[in-house]
């Protein structure tokens, strides 16, 4: 079932050098979206693209032939990657071959239509690329928000890294001077070197089993210094996926001592 009030919403540059072709789609294309622009090649729509910019107009997904006069499909691409790496552009051709794979691939293609358009592939295939533009902008906006999360707790609180098998990439001042250790005795090492032995080894695996899924978790912990001394933490662990947002390539560990409360 489609979005219809999400594709509402968007704006849509189509190039189609055919003129009945372009006027058939371009008008199914208005009944859907938000502002739809119609360009007979590519050097049409570089010069809409750049006047949509100029005006602060967003451009949400660009829907170009493949083959046509004065400037093609695949440059047009390469020409807007060079501008812009993140905005969805579909190639519509009514063949495919190895060049043409090849080339559009390694500029940047987010995906293809193929001749005659099926209106309803279009609109998938617009809801597809879209919704998966505006979860990497979300997860860019997300790391931007921990980024500046952690500079303004990195004096407060006991911050670290984790890579996916748990061992420590980074740690703060208040880590070493909170569990007694040294960078070298922490960095590269498994995050268990603070775990307390009374914590119940299920206690963990319901920490990585969430985490491992991209879920953020919150509670207590009890935590053993080096020293033998024990304190207590409020544990934050966060998730860090890609920049595609499809895969976790690290975590961020946070705890606030419970008041600077050593227990034992």
């Amino acid at each position: 079932m489609k979005d219809i009030e999400f594709l509402k919403k968007l704006n849509i540059l189509y190039v189609e050098d055919d003129l009945s072709g372009r006027e058939l789609t371009g008008n199914a294309m208005r009944k859907i979206f938000n502002d739809v622009y119609l360009a007979s090649d590519g050097l049409e729509a570089i010069k809409i693209y750049k006047d949509l910019k100029s005006s602060n107009t967003k451009l949400d997904v660009i829907i170009s032939d493949i083959d046509m006069p004065n400037l093609g499909g695949i440059d047009l691409l390469s020409q807007i990657r060079e501008d812009n790496p993140t905005i969805p552009f579909l190639l519509t051709t009514a063949y495919s071959t190895t060049d043409h794979l090849v080339n559009s691939i390694s500029s940047g293609v987010s995906g293809y239509i193929l001749k005659p358009i099926n209106f309803s592939e279009l609109l998938d295939k617009v809801t597809t690329v879209c919704i998966k533009r505006d979860k990497i902008e979300l997860i860019k906006k997300q790391k931007n928000e921990i980024e500046l999360y952690l500079k303004i707790i990195d004096n407060m609180a006991i911050v670290s890294k984790m890579d996916l098998d748990g061992n420590i990439t980074y740690a703060n001042d208040i880590f070493f001077n909170t569990s007694k250790y040294n960078p070298d005795e922490v960095i590269g090492n498994s995050h268990t070197i603070t775990q307390h032995p009374d914590s119940p080894s299920e206690f963990f695996e319901n920490i990585w089993q969430s985490i491992r899924l991209g879920d953020t978790w919150q509670g207590e912990l009890t935590n053993r210094a080096k020293d033998g001394s024990s304190y207590k933490s409020d544990l934050i662990i966060i998730p860090i996926f890609d920049k595609m947002g499809n895969d976790i390539v690290e975590y961020i560990d946070i705890r606030f001592l419970d008041n600077n409360v050593i227990i034992s």
